[in-house]
């Protein structure tokens, strides 16, 4: 009987990979072969980034794979804590059957209510539970490709997460990702972004959090990249991405109603 993985390698051949970009300015001088350096810079999130790993979660009570789905949700969600206070304990450890109500995205919290910074395993805990309880996010690495979270209910996912922790007053909008602009005017709204990377040639199948964005220009000035500052759920620094590299994709714009 022929190797099953063997058999899945032939149909899915792997890529080589390319490091991650760590210098948008270096990574553009090494494009275009000539000094470069950075115009613009907008990120309104840098006070509060949330930049969470996948591997801090794999020593958790019960393990994980394939989780950079719930890992990406669990920084999107502490970061709007940070910025918001919007989560409360009782939401935090008793989930949707015992919750006390969240506060409103934008709104600080009412006189006698406690700013709460919970452990971001506990959070991960809980989101990855709402994944798998709803077959959102399946749990399992078949030969390295199959499970995982499922692109196409993401939306559904993060909106169900806000609803077991009592998080109101966000709208989770669906983007078409097919050019710098509409990356960049989502930012400019104010949004996080939950991008869904496919075949990238360093991430390759992958779900990362977008805080901001920076603009490079050449020193002829002839020449200008935009790169997407992100939380990778690979390292706690911060990395970027090529938006020129980024397939035609959809990703998912979350920001406050009246923020």
């Amino acid at each position: 009987m022929p190797d099953l993985k063997e058999a899945v390698k032939r149909i899915l051949p792997e890529r080589k990979k390319t490091p991650p970009i760590i210098s948008p300015a270096a990574d553009a001088q090494r494009r275009l072969d000539m000094p470069c350096h950075v115009r613009n810079r907008r990120n309104e999130w840098r006070r509060w980034m949330s930049s969470c790993t996948t591997k801090q979660f794999e020593s958790s009570e019960h393990p994980y794979f394939r989780h950079c789905g719930p890992t990406a949700i669990t920084n999107m969600i502490l970061t709007l804590n940070r910025r918001y206070h919007i989560l409360t304990r009782s939401a935090v450890e008793n989930g949707v059957k015992g919750r006390e109500k969240g506060r409103t995205g934008g709104e600080l919290p009412k006189k006698g209510l406690v700013w709460y910074f919970p452990a971001a395993a506990k959070v991960f805990e809980r989101v990855s539970r709402v994944g798998m309880r709803r077959g959102i996010y399946w749990n399992t690495d078949i030969l390295h490709t199959f499970g995982g979270t499922y692109d196409i209910l993401t939306g559904v996912y993060i909106k169900a997460c806000f609803r077991e922790l009592g998080i109101e007053g966000f709208s989770v909008s669906r983007r078409l990702g097919s050019g710098p602009e509409d990356y960049l005017e989502a930012l400019q709204e104010g949004s996080i972004l939950y991008l869904q990377l496919h075949h990238d040639s360093c991430y390759g199948n992958h779900h990362v959090i977008c805080y901001g964005a920076v603009e490079v220009e050449s020193m002829d000035h002839r020449h200008h990249r935009i790169y997407l500052e992100i939380a990778d759920g690979w390292a706690r620094e911060t990395r970027y991405l090529a938006v020129e590299d980024m397939s035609f994709t959809h990703f998912y714009a979350v920001r406050a109603k009246n923020g």
